[in-house]
């Protein structure tokens, strides 16, 4: 989570689009010890905290 915030900071990112569900990456929705939860990975939250806006993949299906 830190070297992608490092990424990120490094080039400027100003959207990321991240796998939802994804333990670390989840934007909505994770994985953890009991299962699917209702909140954000480690990676999402840190760059949300660095005021990038996350875009979850799941919000691009359907999309043209």
């Amino acid at each position: 989570a830190e070297e992608v915030l490092r990424i990120a900071r490094t080039l400027e990112v100003r959207k990321a689009i991240l796998k939802e569900r994804s333990p670390s990456c989840g934007v909505k929705w994770t994985y953890g010890r009991e299962g699917l939860l209702e909140g954000m990975g480690l990676t999402a939250a840190l760059l949300q905290r660095e005021g990038i806006i996350l875009v979850s993949d799941e919000e691009l299906k359907g999309l043209p």
